[in-house]
Protein backbone atom coordinates (compact mmCIF):
# COMPACT_ATOMS: atom_id res chain seq x y z
CA UNK A 1 0.00 0.00 0.00
CA UNK A 2 3.06 2.26 0.26
CA UNK A 3 2.09 3.41 3.75
CA UNK A 4 4.42 4.14 6.61
CA UNK A 5 3.54 2.67 9.98
CA UNK A 6 2.56 6.14 11.19
CA UNK A 7 0.25 6.64 8.20
CA UNK A 8 -1.31 3.22 8.79
CA UNK A 9 -1.91 4.14 12.43
CA UNK A 10 -3.55 7.40 11.32
CA UNK A 11 -5.93 5.50 9.04
CA UNK A 12 -6.76 3.11 11.86
CA UNK A 13 -7.65 6.12 14.01
CA UNK A 14 -10.02 7.32 11.27
CA UNK A 15 -11.62 3.87 11.21
CA UNK A 16 -12.00 3.85 15.01
CA UNK A 17 -13.64 7.28 14.91
CA UNK A 18 -16.01 6.20 12.12
CA UNK A 19 -16.99 3.03 14.03
CA UNK A 20 -17.21 4.80 17.37
CA UNK A 21 -15.00 2.11 18.93
CA UNK A 22 -11.42 2.72 20.04
CA UNK A 23 -10.55 -0.98 19.71
CA UNK A 24 -10.13 -0.50 15.95
CA UNK A 25 -7.20 1.85 16.53
CA UNK A 26 -3.77 0.23 16.10
CA UNK A 27 -0.59 2.00 17.09
CA UNK A 28 2.30 2.29 14.65
CA UNK A 29 4.43 0.04 16.85
CA UNK A 30 1.76 -2.66 16.70
CA UNK A 31 1.68 -2.54 12.91
CA UNK A 32 5.45 -3.07 12.94
CA UNK A 33 5.24 -5.95 15.42
CA UNK A 34 2.51 -7.81 13.53
CA UNK A 35 4.63 -7.80 10.38
CA UNK A 36 7.49 -9.54 12.13
CA UNK A 37 5.77 -11.98 14.51
CA UNK A 38 3.60 -15.03 13.83
CA UNK A 39 1.06 -14.34 16.56
CA UNK A 40 -2.35 -13.07 15.37
CA UNK A 41 -4.10 -10.16 17.12
CA UNK A 42 -5.98 -11.03 20.30
CA UNK A 43 -9.00 -8.96 19.26
CA UNK A 44 -10.95 -9.34 16.03
CA UNK A 45 -11.22 -5.54 15.73
CA UNK A 46 -7.53 -5.42 14.80
CA UNK A 47 -8.09 -7.96 12.03
CA UNK A 48 -10.79 -5.73 10.55
CA UNK A 49 -8.38 -2.79 10.78
CA UNK A 50 -5.74 -4.68 8.78
CA UNK A 51 -8.33 -5.54 6.14
CA UNK A 52 -9.36 -1.90 5.78
CA UNK A 53 -5.91 -0.25 5.97
CA UNK A 54 -4.06 -2.78 3.80
CA UNK A 55 -6.98 -3.63 1.45
CA UNK A 56 -6.84 -7.29 2.44
CA UNK A 57 -9.61 -9.83 2.10
CA UNK A 58 -10.73 -11.39 5.35
CA UNK A 59 -10.42 -14.83 3.75
CA UNK A 60 -6.72 -14.14 3.04
CA UNK A 61 -6.02 -13.44 6.72
CA UNK A 62 -7.94 -16.54 7.77
CA UNK A 63 -5.96 -18.59 5.27
CA UNK A 64 -2.67 -17.38 6.75
CA UNK A 65 -3.96 -18.28 10.22
CA UNK A 66 -4.94 -21.74 9.02
CA UNK A 67 -8.68 -21.11 9.40
CA UNK A 68 -11.35 -22.00 6.85
CA UNK A 69 -14.58 -20.03 6.50
CA UNK A 70 -16.22 -23.08 4.93
CA UNK A 71 -15.96 -24.91 8.25
CA UNK A 72 -17.74 -22.23 10.28
CA UNK A 73 -21.31 -22.30 11.55
CA UNK A 74 -21.21 -25.90 12.74
CA UNK A 75 -20.79 -25.33 16.46
CA UNK A 76 -22.99 -23.28 18.83
CA UNK A 77 -21.53 -20.10 20.31
CA UNK A 78 -20.17 -20.94 23.79
CA UNK A 79 -22.28 -19.66 26.66
CA UNK A 80 -19.14 -18.00 28.03
CA UNK A 81 -19.13 -15.65 25.03
CA UNK A 82 -22.86 -15.01 24.81
CA UNK A 83 -23.36 -14.25 28.51
CA UNK A 84 -26.65 -16.10 28.20
CA UNK A 85 -28.16 -18.34 30.84
CA UNK A 86 -29.87 -21.57 29.87
CA UNK A 87 -32.10 -23.82 31.98
CA UNK A 88 -29.24 -26.35 31.96
CA UNK A 89 -26.62 -23.92 33.27
CA UNK A 90 -28.97 -22.59 35.95
CA UNK A 91 -29.96 -26.09 37.04
CA UNK A 92 -26.29 -27.06 37.19
CA UNK A 93 -25.47 -24.02 39.33
CA UNK A 94 -28.30 -24.82 41.74
CA UNK A 95 -27.25 -28.47 41.97
CA UNK A 96 -23.64 -27.52 42.70
CA UNK A 97 -24.71 -24.91 45.22
CA UNK A 98 -22.12 -22.56 43.71
CA UNK A 99 -24.54 -19.81 42.78
CA UNK A 100 -27.72 -18.45 44.30
CA UNK A 101 -30.05 -17.87 41.39
CA UNK A 102 -32.68 -15.17 41.68
CA UNK A 103 -35.64 -13.99 39.71
CA UNK A 104 -33.53 -12.37 36.94
CA UNK A 105 -31.51 -15.55 36.37
CA UNK A 106 -34.63 -17.70 36.27
CA UNK A 107 -36.33 -15.33 33.85
CA UNK A 108 -33.22 -15.27 31.64
CA UNK A 109 -33.21 -19.04 31.63
CA UNK A 110 -36.87 -19.16 30.66
CA UNK A 111 -36.56 -16.64 27.83
CA UNK A 112 -33.17 -17.77 26.60
CA UNK A 113 -31.71 -14.27 26.35
CA UNK A 114 -32.15 -11.55 23.75
CA UNK A 115 -31.01 -12.34 20.19
CA UNK A 116 -27.71 -10.74 19.22
CA UNK A 117 -29.31 -8.49 16.61
CA UNK A 118 -31.59 -7.02 19.30
CA UNK A 119 -29.04 -6.40 22.03
CA UNK A 120 -27.86 -3.06 20.67
CA UNK A 121 -31.19 -1.98 19.21
CA UNK A 122 -33.67 -2.45 22.07
CA UNK A 123 -33.35 1.18 23.06
CA UNK A 124 -34.04 2.34 19.51
CA UNK A 125 -37.04 0.03 19.11
CA UNK A 126 -38.49 1.20 22.43
CA UNK A 127 -37.73 4.86 21.80
CA UNK A 128 -35.61 5.04 24.96
CA UNK A 129 -32.00 6.12 24.35
CA UNK A 130 -30.91 5.04 27.84
CA UNK A 131 -32.74 1.80 28.47
CA UNK A 132 -32.17 0.36 31.95
CA UNK A 133 -33.42 -2.55 34.03
CA UNK A 134 -35.75 -0.18 35.88
CA UNK A 135 -37.72 0.33 32.66
CA UNK A 136 -38.73 -3.37 32.51
CA UNK A 137 -41.80 -4.72 34.29
CA UNK A 138 -42.64 -8.40 34.63
CA UNK A 139 -46.27 -9.09 33.78
CA UNK A 140 -46.01 -12.81 33.09
CA UNK A 141 -47.99 -13.82 36.18
CA UNK A 142 -51.05 -11.71 35.33
CA UNK A 143 -51.94 -13.03 31.89
CA UNK A 144 -55.61 -13.48 32.87
CA UNK A 145 -56.08 -10.13 34.52
CA UNK A 146 -54.64 -7.58 32.09
CA UNK A 147 -55.52 -5.77 28.89
CA UNK A 148 -56.42 -8.03 25.93
CA UNK A 149 -53.40 -6.77 23.99
CA UNK A 150 -51.10 -8.06 26.75
CA UNK A 151 -52.16 -11.72 26.54
CA UNK A 152 -49.10 -13.93 26.57
CA UNK A 153 -46.87 -11.01 27.52
CA UNK A 154 -43.88 -11.60 29.78
CA UNK A 155 -42.16 -8.22 29.99
CA UNK A 156 -43.26 -4.66 29.35
CA UNK A 157 -40.95 -1.73 28.71
CA UNK A 158 -42.20 1.49 30.30
CA UNK A 159 -41.30 5.05 29.38
CA UNK A 160 -41.12 6.74 32.78
CA UNK A 161 -41.15 10.20 31.21
CA UNK A 162 -44.70 9.78 29.93
CA UNK A 163 -46.87 10.00 33.05
CA UNK A 164 -49.70 12.18 31.78
CA UNK A 165 -52.99 10.25 31.57
CA UNK A 166 -55.02 10.52 28.38
CA UNK A 167 -58.76 10.35 27.99
CA UNK A 168 -59.34 6.88 26.55
CA UNK A 169 -62.97 5.96 27.16
CA UNK A 170 -64.13 7.25 23.78
CA UNK A 171 -61.21 5.78 21.80
CA UNK A 172 -61.17 2.35 20.15
CA UNK A 173 -59.20 -0.33 21.96
CA UNK A 174 -56.17 -0.16 19.69
CA UNK A 175 -55.80 3.59 20.29
CA UNK A 176 -55.85 3.39 24.06
CA UNK A 177 -52.38 3.91 25.56
CA UNK A 178 -51.53 1.62 28.44
CA UNK A 179 -49.88 2.79 31.64
CA UNK A 180 -48.43 1.05 34.67
CA UNK A 181 -49.91 2.45 37.88
CA UNK A 182 -48.58 1.95 41.40
CA UNK A 183 -51.19 1.99 44.18
CA UNK A 184 -50.52 3.21 47.69
CA UNK A 185 -50.65 -0.36 49.05
CA UNK A 186 -47.74 -1.35 46.79
CA UNK A 187 -49.71 -3.26 44.16
CA UNK A 188 -49.59 -2.48 40.46
CA UNK A 189 -52.30 -2.00 37.87
CA UNK A 190 -52.01 -1.94 34.11
CA UNK A 191 -54.54 -0.21 31.90
CA UNK A 192 -55.72 2.94 30.20
CA UNK A 193 -56.25 5.85 32.54
CA UNK A 194 -57.61 9.39 32.54
CA UNK A 195 -57.77 12.26 35.01
CA UNK A 196 -61.13 13.57 36.21
CA UNK A 197 -60.64 16.43 38.66
CA UNK A 198 -58.77 14.86 41.61
CA UNK A 199 -59.65 11.32 40.59
CA UNK A 200 -57.60 8.92 38.48
CA UNK A 201 -59.90 6.69 36.44
CA UNK A 202 -58.31 3.39 35.41
CA UNK A 203 -59.79 0.99 32.87
CA UNK A 204 -58.61 -2.56 33.57
CA UNK A 205 -59.58 -6.01 32.30
CA UNK A 206 -59.47 -8.21 35.36
CA UNK A 207 -60.69 -11.68 34.57
CA UNK A 208 -61.12 -10.61 30.94
CA UNK A 209 -63.92 -8.19 31.86
CA UNK A 210 -63.64 -4.46 31.47
CA UNK A 211 -63.75 -2.67 34.81
CA UNK A 212 -63.59 0.99 35.73
CA UNK A 213 -61.66 1.82 38.88
CA UNK A 214 -61.49 5.23 40.49
CA UNK A 215 -58.67 6.25 42.80
CA UNK A 216 -57.79 9.52 44.40
CA UNK A 217 -54.71 10.98 42.74
CA UNK A 218 -52.80 10.82 46.01
CA UNK A 219 -53.56 7.10 46.30
CA UNK A 220 -51.98 6.14 42.96
CA UNK A 221 -48.92 7.05 40.92
CA UNK A 222 -48.53 6.63 37.16
CA UNK A 223 -45.16 4.96 36.67
CA UNK A 224 -45.13 5.47 32.91
CA UNK A 225 -46.48 4.47 29.54
CA UNK A 226 -45.93 1.00 28.06
CA UNK A 227 -43.97 1.37 24.82
CA UNK A 228 -42.90 -2.23 24.08
CA UNK A 229 -43.99 -5.72 25.02
CA UNK A 230 -42.16 -9.05 24.93
CA UNK A 231 -44.52 -11.99 24.66
CA UNK A 232 -44.45 -15.75 24.24
CA UNK A 233 -45.34 -16.95 20.76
Amino acid sequence: MGLSFREAATKSRELADAMGDGRYFTASGSFSDYETINTPPRHFHKVITFCVVYSLRLSEIFQVLGLSLEETGREPIPELLTGRFTPETIASAVADGSEQTGFISELAGELGGAPFFLRSSLGVLCGLPRLSLKDFFWIGASAKTVHPYLKGAVLAVVNRQKKKPNGCASKPLWQQPLHVILKRDGTYLCGCCSQENDTLVIHTYRGGTHKREELRSRDAEIIGKIVSVARRL
